[in-house]
C-alpha cells in the first residue's frame, strides 16, 4: 500500500494596492519552489525570487497550487487586481493675448471637471489660491504674473504645465483733445 500523496497547502496571496505607477501587486506568501500555480486551467507566471504573480489583468482571482505529483491544493481566498491609477494629463494652457478691453485670458484646453483638482503656483513655486475654473477651462482670479499648474486625481499628479503669463489689460490711449483755431 502506497501512502497518500501530499496535497499542497492552500496558497496565501498578499496584495500591494494599485498606485500611480503600477496595478495591484499579488505575491504568494507561502510560495513553494517547484510547485506550479493556476487560475482555473491557466498556469500563472510567478517570479521565483519575489514570488509575485505577473501579467494579471484587472479582475478577481482565486489560485491553486499543484505539485510534481499533480496533486492540487484547495483554492486561495478570492483577491482582486485593480488597474494602475490614472495619472492626469499635463495641463495645456491656451492664451488669448491682452487687449485694450481685457487682460490675458488663460484656458486649460484639456480641462477635466470631474475628479481632478488643479493646483496653481507662481513661476517661483509660491502657491496661488482663489483661482476659479469655468466649465470650459477658462481661468479667472489670476493677477498679472507668470504661473504654472498641475492636475491631481486619486493621489496621482500630472507633470507641471509649461509656464504661462497673464498680462494686464492694455492702457487705451488718452482721449484726444481737439483745439479749434
Amino acid at each position: 500500500i502506497k501512502a497518500q500523496k501530499a496535497v499542497p497547502a492552500k496558497p496565501t496571496v498578499t496584495l500591494t494596492a494599485e498606485s500611480c505607477a503600477a496595478p495591484t501587486k499579488a505575491v504568494i506568501s507561502n510560495y513553494v519552489p517547484g510547485q506550479t500555480y493556476w487560475n482555473g486551467a491557466t498556469q500563472l507566471t510567478v517570479d521565483n525570487t519575489s514570488h509575485e504573480i505577473t501579467n494579471l489583468v484587472a479582475g478577481t482571482y482565486t489560485i491553486t497550487a499543484k505539485n510534481n505529483d499533480n496533486c492540487e491544493s484547495v483554492a486561495s481566498d478570492s483577491f482582486e487586481i485593480k488597474a494602475q491609477k490614472e495619472v492626469p494629463a499635463k495641463p495645456t494652457i491656451d492664451l488669448t493675448a491682452e487687449s485694450c478691453t481685457a487682460a490675458t485670458v488663460a484656458k486649460i484646453s484639456n480641462y477635466v471637471s470631474s475628479g481632478v483638482t488643479y493646483t496653481f503656483t507662481k513661476a517661483d513655486g509660491t502657491p496661488v489660491t482663489g483661482v476659479t475654473i469655468a466649465t470650459d477651462g477658462v481661468l479667472s482670479g489670476l493677477a498679472a504674473g507668470t504661473y504654472k499648474v498641475k492636475a491631481e486625481k486619486d493621489g496621482c499628479e500630472s507633470e507641471v504645465s509649461d509656464a504661462f503669463e497673464i498680462k494686464d489689460q492694455q492702457t487705451a490711449p488718452a482721449k484726444p483733445t481737439v483745439t479749434l483755431t
